[in-house]
């Protein structure tokens, strides 16, 4: 990197920080690729997109030093005027540089303020743009970076205005707003200007009120400041749905507060009075030169100050406040996934004869073959204070009523099946659950192999975080651990995936990895043994702060989708599912259906359960089973929905519209040859589990990495679909992943008419995360069909080389017995002044072509067999192969032999292209009685 004592003509600034840092000022940026930007700061924004000036590029590359065999280090030096730098390239945590962008604050607009000023209505729509990260076109490009320039001139004149006035400003925490905010004072004429900078956290004037002073405040208004900070505190449990993490000793912009022992138990002892005013209990889980058992060790022996990391964890007024993270266990057949599970919930360890699963199998046959075929279901509890809630009789496991009730946070595990003929079982668990996590679970002593990858696959499809647990460490030989984390490294950093794997070793990386997880780059891995207990207090501690994930929307109408069906006697039919939207009652009117002529019948709530505890009211993003009225088993299935019933006062409600047919966006993540209208496999859409058939495509034909407008027709029945929602179309082990949502839907409603829907484009719909969906989903496909990609041009070369082969194969099998190698023999013993009639040098001459033969024969075998392998289609890779035999062998006979070309040969020709082109256009599935 560029010194950073090197002035260019104004300060230098400290590593990035764009909460802290000025205008006009040199910075040096690491982008990924061993490439780094030294600059002026010219503007930038939220998303870490940068414009800068005077740019001096550098890029280091390692050359092997031919004569001593050493690498070296080279650098590469450019200039340039001015460089759009995109956030996505900046390295967030560059080697040397731990603080760098240590306090990036997220800010956005008030749209009241924003559209009465042209600069900013341009620079939030410009924020718009760049928050969906679609890919711009260069007049797109040139509008955002000129629209940046112009926020730029306006925060600079806003700064040297607010730079003589002192503003009173709250403290803020990364990634929380406070909700006792001090009141602002007047600002006069330039007040909304100020307010708008402030909230950006741009102004250079620090702001008088900090954390410190209200932890650390010992004066008459200690009490005041108390009921500010439990402010704040409430704020963030409030933000993280019941719980929050807290760095003590930190500021809001990632300075350090210099705490001495005494100052941190001061400060500690703050925290707590203000958590127990708001129901709530502290737990450390981490500190730093403090002492005791959460100690850990500081990376740098210039850091002295006392501070750590909080837990704090909200009491539950009633059961529906319980925290509830829902996880969905995978991975392939035999890699303990369900034994771990009965590890981490009854609280002992496995015998390693399966002990621990029994608990979890619904089956007999499970029981028997010790493998999961069926969707199991397990939780595990937290109380306040971060302990697993477990019984206090050794080996005796806890019901779901009494983990429930004496649980502050609850984790639901989904353990799903591993073996490859349960796929079908373990999509519909995946998708129909809505996790808000993915387990993927990795033996040891096999690796990634499987149904492992698919599993990984369909996660990365889903947009679902991931963290991986290898298991059998215990009886795994040392070279064979590294091979599988040398394997597990490189899959999830490939492009397909751009994943960055942490290994958790220790305590401290434990929290620290937790407390990041929010950012789906990061895969956190485990290593554990459920015999030895290896490892597991590392999951343990991972799993009771893991952050909540998921977006769910409380005031929406009710949605609830139903995964599993149930007759309960006494009580009466009962579905189970999660809560999509809305809130709901017991005693709620409802409607659920499709049934099979798309029609929703008329119920009510009986009652409500969650975990198996009976609760009055279910919210979004929970899970939950309903007692119906007046509806038999038999009239309910996976894949229904329950919507709220229409009021008595509305005569003309409509039925919820159901779908025969719909658009989806596809994009083909992994298939072995080409999709065409009328090709039907299985679909999954939340819990719905139907055959499909592809009506029509906006082009000829699909293969593996394409993206096509795709038209789908269930088969069986209507259902129920959502625009935007995400879609995987199953053949096999092979998938595509989907949207159904275009500008205009072609649907068939219940009746079987045909309407015209109108839809928002999925990318405004669902924003950033449809966007970063889109570009992980084009990573993940590039990835996928550089390695099966079927229409490249290799396995045509192979096959065409293979052909060539097999005609010289024949040629030196012809010259090993014909008579026109005696003439050459002669004329070779002739030349060296030897007998015409030599038999050694006749013999010398067949044996060279019969070598060659050998030599030919052995190629074509190996060309064919690698056209095989990467072709996507057996009968093409064969027509080439005997098409290229068929000419080169008429060809060398015609020169050679003097062989000619009889009028039948060429008919027999012909003939043999045509019957090729047949019988290759009957395996792409195209009709053979249509014009060629």
């Amino acid at each position: 990197m560029a010194d950073a004592t090197d002035d260019v003509g104004g300060s230098v600034s400290e590593p990035l920080d764009l909460v802290r840092l000025s205008l006009d000022e040199i910075v040096f940026v690491k982008l990924r690729g061993d490439r780094e930007l030294k600059g002026r700061l010219h503007a930038y924004d939220s998303h870490c997109n940068l414009i800068l000036g005077e740019v001096e590029e550098t890029i280091y590359s390692l050359e092997e030093d031919d004569e001593e065999g050493e690498e070296t280090t080279k650098t590469t030096k450019k200039q340039s005027d001015m460089l759009f730098v995109r956030g996505k390239s900046i390295d967030i945590s560059p080697p040397g540089h731990s603080n760098i962008l240590q306090a990036i604050q997220l800010f956005s607009f008030h749209h009241s303020r924003a559209h009465d000023d042209p600069v900013l209505a341009e620079i939030e729509s410009y924020y718009t743009a760049m928050g969906t990260r679609i890919k711009q076109t260069p007049q797109e490009r040139r509008k955002g970076e000129l629209a940046l320039s112009d926020f730029s001139d306006y925060v600079e004149k806003q700064q040297q205005k607010s730079r003589t006035k002192s503003i009173l400003m709250p403290p803020r925490d990364r990634g929380y707003s406070s909700s006792s905010r001090s009141t602002r004072p007047s600002m006069g004429e330039d007040h909304d200007e100020l307010a708008i900078i402030d909230h950006l956290g741009l102004s250079d004037t620090p702001s008088q009120v900090r954390l410190k002073e209200w932890l650390l405040d010992k004066s008459e208004d200690a009490r005041a400041t108390l009921q500010q900070l439990t402010g704040l505190v409430q704020a963030r449990v409030d933000e993280g749905h019941g719980e929050t993490l807290f760095d003590l000793g930190v500021e809001d912009n990632g300075e350090s507060m210099d705490f001495t022992r005494e100052d941190w138990d001061l400060a500690l002892g703050r925290i707590v009075e203000a958590a127990h005013t708001l129901n709530s209990d502290v737990r450390v889980l981490l500190t730093f030169n403090v002492g005791g058992a959460e100690e850990a060790e500081t990376k740098h022996d210039k850091d002295l100050s006392c501070h750590g990391k909080l837990l704090i964890r909200k009491t539950p007024a009633t059961l529906e406040d319980v925290i509830e993270t829902r996880i969905a266990v995978v991975g392939n057949v035999d890699a303990g996934k369900s034994t771990m599970l009965g590890v981490l919930v009854k609280g002992g360890l496995d015998d390693g004869r399966g002990k621990a699963r029994i608990n979890l199998f619904r089956h007999k046959h499970e029981i028997e073959s010790g493998r999961t075929s069926s969707v199991g279901m397990e939780i595990m509890g937290f109380d306040t204070h971060g302990d697993i809630v477990t019984s206090s009789v050794p080996g005796r496991k806890l019901t779901w009523g009494e983990i429930g009730t004496r649980s502050a946070k609850v984790i639901s595990f989904t353990d799903l099946a591993g073996h490859e003929k349960y796929l079908r079982t373990t999509v519909f668990g995946l998708l129909s659950s809505s996790p808000n996590y993915c387990l993927l679970m990795v033996a040891a002593n096999n690796g990634l192999i499987g149904m492992s990858k698919e599993h990984l696959g369909i996660a990365l499809a889903l947009n679902v975080p991931i963290m991986v647990v290898i298991t059998k460490i215990d009886i795994c030989p040392p070279q064979i651990l590294d091979q599988t984390i040398t394997q597990l490294t490189r899959i999830l950093k490939s492009p397909g995936a751009r994943k960055i794997p942490v290994f958790i070793k220790s305590h401290a990386e434990t929290v620290t990895t937790a407390t990041q997880f929010v950012s789906q780059r990061i895969c956190p891995i485990f290593q554990v043994s459920n015999v030895t207990g290896e490892g597991l207090p590392f999951v343990r501690t991972f799993l009771n702060i893991l952050p909540h994930h998921g977006h769910y929307d409380a005031d929406a109408s009710f949605e609830f989708h139903v995964n599993d069906t149930f007759s309960v006697p006494f009580v009466g039919t009962v579905v189970s599912g999660v809560v999509k939207s809305g809130v709901i009652h017991s005693g709620d009117n409802v409607i659920i259906g499709p049934d099979s002529l798309g029609q929703f019948t008329t119920t009510a709530i009986r009652s409500i359960e969650r975990k198996r505890i009976q609760v009055p009211v279910a919210a979004a993003g929970q899970s939950a089973s309903f007692a119906l009225k007046r509806v038999r088993r038999k009239e309910v299935r996976k894949g229904m929905v329950v919507l709220p019933a229409p009021l008595a006062n509305t005569p003309s409600f409509q039925a919820p519209r159901v779908y025969r047919e719909f658009v989806a966006e596809v994009l083909i993540l992994s298939h072995a040859t080409t999709i065409r209208p009328k090709y039907q496999a299985m679909l999954h859409v939340g819990p719905v589990s139907q055959t499909c058939a592809i009506i029509d495509i906006d082009r000829e034909y699909i293969r593996t990495g394409d993206r096509a407008t795709v038209a789908f027709r269930f088969v069986q029945r209507p259902e129920f679909l959502s625009v935007g929602e995400r879609i995987l179309f199953r053949e096999g082990p092979m998938f595509s992943c989907h949207h159904a949502g275009a500008n205009s839907v072609q649907t068939i409603d219940s009746g079987g008419n045909r309407v015209e829907v109108v839809i928002m484009p999925a990318s405004s719909i669902q924003g950033e995360q449809y966007s970063n969906l889109r570009k992980h989903l084009d990573d993940l496909s590039h990835e996928l069909g550089r390695l099966s990609r079927g229409d490249s041009p290799l396995w045509i070369v192979l096959a065409v080389s293979s052909g060539v082969c097999a005609a010289l194969n024949g040629v030196f099998a012809k010259l090993t017995t014909t008579a026109l190698t005696s003439n050459l023999s002669a004329a070779i013993a002739s030349f060296f002044s030897l007998d015409v009639h030599n038999k050694i040098v006749d013999l010398a001459v067949r044996g060279f072509f019969f070598g060659m033969n050998l030599l030919f024969n052995a190629a074509m075998w190996a060309l064919f067999t690698a056209a095989l392998t990467k072709g996507d289609s057996t009968t093409r890779v064969s027509i080439v192969n005997v098409s290229a035999n068929f000419v080169v062998t008429a060809l060398l006979g015609w020169m050679m032999f003097g062989e000619r070309l009889p009028p039948l040969w060429w008919v027999g020709a012909g003939l043999l292209a045509v019957g090729n082109v047949v019988i290759g256009r009957r395996e792409d599935g195209e009709d053979v009685d249509a014009p060629i």
